[in-house]
């Protein structure tokens, strides 16, 4: 099925499309770099979680050796209450880390504890003293001997509780504190427990890593992050959400749904990405957890280190740049078809221009060929009658060669009556000569001299005979000129030699007609010689000289005669040599002839060839126009021009319109005005 559109249409199309699959492949890629860099920044997350791990790992043995090594101190087995107190004042304001520390009896009784915090201020601690925690869940388990252990990171005998708060730890310092316990037993000198001593440490030692963490990378421009503490049973230790780096966190906040935790199972790590709800909105929020388990670390504790971080913060500025992206690559789609659009119909309107002109061109290439092709028709019809002419006038030739050998040779016979008149008159002469003698002789020799009358009568008959040829030969010189002039330029040259025939007949003639005068008169000359020595045989001796005279004059003009003779015998002969020129001549026009019937045969043909290219030529406009303004549009022409109107006439667009074959036999002539008007 076809499509009726425009080219600039379609172009426009193909632009809007190839722009569209560029952008969606750039999209691909630029995609592919987003997800390498939130595939990076999710790791960065992991990674995080992991130092963090590392780093209150080591904040824990710090503490789970700490307390150990306060029980090695005698004063607390052999010293005052005064000396335990002063030296756990002196613990407290060292560490700085534990908010009380305090010596307990095998019981559960204090002791002794700390008077002063770390930063040197007194405490309340009277609601301490004479107190007991032998109902505690923590000192039951101390008393039992369980201890806090992994014995494969070689941690051992220290009892350590999750992170809460106290009542009596918070009215000694006026304050919510959150505190977890380090304990351990107080042994005399034969290892036999007398006590314990407990490190209630306040438990910024594990958040003061979160804090500073959040606080770098908030000055990195993560500012959404979420930093916590999760127990083995998924609830929240310690959380930075909602809290400022200066206030102490809730004892067990909220327990958030961490999706990450519950794909964590056996795993060291997990990640998961999902939407939290806060405040009635939902975020996409990546989360990573990692499980406490460094050298440093018992793992019987079970905690966890999370970091929560927004999608869109791992993207940061990228997550603009796709907007952006999207922003420019539709300014690029439309930009580009909108450039498409007016190049397409820049090109569109050239191509429609070119198949205008292509189209005019076939026209007037159709009415250019019906011309040619009736030029090449009167060529070969005109070539057929000149090679008809030259052979007729071959013929004509062959016939004057014919006749002229033929006068050739009546001359040459009248060269030997003439020789043989020559010397039949030096014979009378010399008759006459004996006539002076006698009489008789002259009677005698009369009969030689009717023999010289019938050879004058029969030289006046070849006479007779050479002008009649002579007539003929003028004839056929004028048909020969007539038909040179029939052939135009190629028959020149043999009009000249035809008017060169003729030249040579009327000499010819003109020879003749003296000949024959003198013919006549020798004749008449005779005759009233024979008159005269028949009526006056008897003034024989009176005539005779007359008569020598007479037969001199005779003899001279018998060598006259040769001498007409032999100039017709020359004039022949040259009229001999130019029919055979002309026949040369007359051979050349018949090959020429020949080869300009070829030329309009192949003239023939070429045209027929050129006209199924010009069929072509027409298909290829059509197409080309379909493929322009869609299928059905009509090529269109260019405007005629005066000029083109002149040179065509009113029948040019129904010789354009019919085939080639039909407007020579129906439509043009040579005779018809149109035909007339484009030949000019």
């Amino acid at each position: 099925m076809s499509i009726k559109a425009t080219l600039t249409k379609k172009l426009t199309v193909i632009s809007v499309v190839l722009a569209t699959l560029g952008g969606l492949g750039n999209l691909a890629v630029f995609n592919k770099l987003i997800h390498r860099l939130e595939s990076s920044k999710k790791n960065e997350v992991d990674q995080l979680t992991q130092k963090l791990a590392g780093q209150i790992s080591a904040q824990f043995y710090e503490r789970y050796g700490d307390v150990q090594a306060f029980a090695l101190n005698r004063v607390f087995v052999n010293g005052s209450k005064s000396e335990m107190t002063s030296s756990l004042n002196r613990y407290v304001a060292t560490y700085g880390i534990y908010d009380l520390v305090m010596i307990l009896d095998s019981r559960g009784n204090v002791l002794s504890v700390n008077s002063k915090s770390p930063d040197g201020k007194p405490l309340d601690v009277s609601s301490l003293s004479g107190h007991s925690f032998s109902n505690d869940v923590w000192f039951k388990n101390l008393a039992e001997g369980k201890r806090t252990q992994d014995s494969e990171h070689k941690l051992d005998g220290t009892l350590v509780t999750d992170p809460t708060q106290y009542e009596w730890l918070n009215q000694a310092y006026g304050e919510s504190r959150i505190v977890n316990s380090f304990a351990t037993a107080l042994t005399d000198e034969n290892n036999k427990t007398v006590g314990y001593i407990v490190n209630f440490a306040n438990f910024k030692w594990a958040t003061d890593e979160l804090k500073a963490s959040l606080n770098q990378n908030n000055s990195l421009g993560n500012q959404n992050d979420v930093y916590a503490i999760v127990s083995p049973t998924g609830s929240t230790i310690y959380s930075t959400d909602g809290h400022s780096t200066d206030s102490a966190a809730k004892e067990k906040s909220e327990t958030p749904q961490f999706q990450s935790f519950l794909s964590l199972g056996s795993l060291p790590t997990a990640q998961s990405t999902y939407e939290l709800t806060k405040g009635g909105k939902k975020t996409p929020v990546y989360e990573s957890i990692s499980k406490i388990e460094e050298q440093k670390f018992t793992r019987s504790l079970g905690w966890l280190v999370l970091a929560q971080r927004p999608v869109a913060s791992l993207l940061g500025s990228a997550s603009q740049l796709v907007a952006l992206y999207y922003l420019v690559m539709t300014a690029i789609v439309l930009g580009s078809s909108l450039i498409f659009f007016a190049y397409s119909r820049r090109v569109s309107g050239q191509l429609r221009d070119t198949t205008t002109i292509l189209s005019s061109v076939s026209q007037e290439n159709d009415q250019a060929l019906v011309i040619l092709d009736l030029s090449a028709r009167e060529l070969a019809s005109s070539t057929n009658e000149q090679a008809s002419a030259v052979q007729e006038s071959g013929a004509a030739l062959n016939e004057m060669s014919s006749m002229i050998s033929k006068t050739i040779e009546n001359v040459k016979s009248s060269m030997g009556y003439a020789q043989s008149a020559n010397e039949k008159s030096k014979s009378g002469e010399a008759i006459v000569a004996k006539m002076v003698d006698t009489v008789e002789d002259i009677a005698r020799e009369a009969s030689q001299l009717n023999a010289v009358s019938q050879a004058i009568g029969e030289i006046q008959s070849k006479t007779s005979m050479i002008n009649d040829i002579v007539f003929k030969t003028q004839l056929l010189s004028f048909n020969a000129s007539i038909e040179a002039a029939r052939a135009g330029a190629q028959g020149r040259g043999f009009a000249v030699v035809a008017e060169e025939v003729g030249n040579l007949a009327i000499m010819s003639g003109a020879a003749a007609l003296d000949i024959e005068k003198l013919i006549d008169s020798s004749k008449r000359s005779v005759d009233e010689m024979l008159t005269s020595i028949q009526g006056r045989v008897k003034d024989g001796q009176t005539v005779s000289n007359e008569v020598e005279n007479s037969f001199s004059e005779i003899r001279q003009a018998v060598e006259q005669i040769s001498d007409q003779v032999s100039n017709i015998t020359n004039a022949a002969e040259q009229q001999e040599i130019g029919i055979n020129e002309i026949q040369a001549a007359m051979v050349q026009l018949d090959a020429a002839s020949q080869k300009t019937s070829e030329m309009s045969i192949r003239t023939l043909d070429l045209i027929k060839t050129i006209d199924t290219q010009g069929k072509k030529l027409k298909t290829c406009v059509v197409t080309l126009t379909n493929v322009v303004d869609g299928d059905g549009a009509q090529p269109g022409v260019l405007p005629s021009s005066s000029s083109s109107s002149d040179r065509t006439g009113e029948g040019s667009v129904a010789v354009s319109s019919l085939p080639l074959e039909s407007v020579i036999d129906e439509t043009v002539s040579p005779d018809d005005a149109t035909f007339k008007k484009i030949a000019a």
